[in-house]
């Protein structure tokens, strides 16, 4: 069977009957969900089945006795999922660092902020920027982001039972990497207010998209930064139900584009961020949409 979203990462081929009916749905699951670069879609693929090979598979990877961070977004389906992966790292004799509720930025900073104990890799359970039925993964082991043939590799040890069970479990220990991550940001704050103009007051429309992002960002330009935020969407939201988390969609840009517009010059800007916090979009003073790839070229 070859994979119909148009990526080639991953190719079984099979006859019906050839395995049983379990295993022929764990093979269309990672065929479905393995894309190059993470694990991601509807989540009704992300059984526990699923999650407890995966689990063993990464866990097999690393030492017995290393942390795994693992963290998840505010999706329906991801605290179960979460759940179902910790166990499955911890019979492998790996512990895991439950970072709780965390924006994908701050997982990946979890590979270089803890340092006691340090982890060996992250998980994070999160479908980004897509709609609300999906779900999946970013994984980092060794401070490098799992992708391509590693994925496949690691899809393939799950499918094919290649894992150890220790005799001696790991633990799951809850991690607040709040303080760490916190004074990165004051730092990045600091230098900000050093080139900040006082005298103009200016606003800043903030569209979370229901994701985790919203609250951190308006703490920083509200509080720390001392500007008015106009908050969208930035209270967090399993159902998303204002619009998809998705902000390289205009559709999903227009109820910011009318509110920056609405302030006149008074609004300086809007940020339009997704659901796990590591896609942005920007409105400027004159309602203009930049999206991601003109952002990069421009920053």
């Amino acid at each position: 069977m070859t994979r119909k979203n148009g990526s080639d990462a991953f190719k079984l081929n099979y006859r019906l009957g050839s395995k049983n009916y379990l295993y022929l749905n764990l093979m269309i699951g990672f065929e479905r969900t393995l894309r190059l670069y993470d694990l991601r879609g509807d989540s009704k693929y992300f059984g526990p089945h699923y999650m407890r090979r995966l689990g063993r598979a990464l866990g097999s990877r690393l030492e017995v006795g290393q942390y795994l961070a693992v963290s998840g977004d505010n999706r329906e389906s991801t605290e179960p999922l979460k759940r179902a992966l910790i166990k499955a790292v911890n019979e492998t004799g790996v512990h895991v660092l439950d970072l709780g509720m965390t924006p994908t930025p701050v997982t990946y900073l979890a590979n270089f902020l803890v340092e006691d104990p340090a982890v060996a890799g992250s998980v994070m359970i999160t479908a980004s920027h897509c709609e609300k039925h999906e779900n999946g993964m970013k994984i980092v082991v060794n401070q490098r982001p799992l992708c391509g043939d590693q994925l496949k590799s690691l899809a393939l040890d799950a499918l094919n039972d290649n894992w150890r069970i220790a005799d001696t479990p790991g633990t799951r220990q809850l991690h607040n990497i709040n303080p760490q991550y916190n004074r990165i940001v004051d730092r990045t704050v600091d230098r900000m207010r050093g080139s900040m103009n006082r005298e103009v007051l200016a606003t800043v429309v903030i569209d979370g998209g229901h994701g985790l992002i919203g609250p951190r960002a308006s703490k920083v330009y509200e509080r720390d930064l001392g500007l008015y935020t106009h908050k969208l969407y930035c209270s967090p939201d399993r159902s998303f139900s204002a619009h998809s988390p998705d902000p390289s969609r205009k559709l999903n840009m227009i109820n910011l584009a009318s509110t920056v517009a609405s302030y006149q010059e008074s609004a300086i800007l809007g940020l339009a961020f997704d659901g796990d916090g590591d896609r942005l979009s920007v409105v400027d003073g004159n309602g203009r949409i930049y999206f991601g790839p003109e952002l990069t070229t421009l920053f």
